[in-house]
């Protein structure tokens, strides 16, 4: 295996996904992408500050002043994340799509497909998957 972070990526489905964002942006010296496909996100809302109080749970982050900088400190605007949510009966698509707005917000790259269906794996989406990790 190559032991570079640019050839190191994480990615999980749901609980999956949830826990690839969080080692993910915890170790963007160690990953460069991050694949989180409709992650199960603990919020609805990850305006203002709310993205670093879930990241970080253990520091002050109510006295953050400029979240791009923060984020810029911390490495996250290293990472690339990939983002997927279902249209129909999907009980994180609000919260996904909060993380992403979030992300940008902070210059961290992030690409958001919302897919016909619910909370499910979808199948047909592997080659867009291999597609983002290979940068194809």
């Amino acid at each position: 295996t190559q032991k570079k972070r640019e050839s190191r990526f994480i990615g999980g489905f749901s609980m999956g996904g949830m826990l690839a964002l969080r080692i993910g942006f915890h170790h963007p010296d160690l990953f460069s992408k991050i694949g989180a496909y409709s992650p199960a996100v603990p919020s609805q809302d990850y305006s203002r500050t709310q993205l670093e109080k879930w990241l970080n749970p253990n520091e002050k982050t109510s006295g953050i002043k400029d979240v791009i900088q923060y984020a810029k400190k911390k490495g996250y605007r290293k990472l690339q994340v990939y983002l997927d949510t279902g249209k129909n009966n999907d009980p994180f698509r609000t919260g996904v799509e909060s993380f992403h707005e979030a992300l940008l917000k902070r210059g961290i790259s992030s690409s958001f497909v919302l897919y016909n269906g619910g909370h499910s794996l979808q199948k047909n989406y592997f080659e867009d998957y291999l597609k983002f990790y290979t940068g194809k």
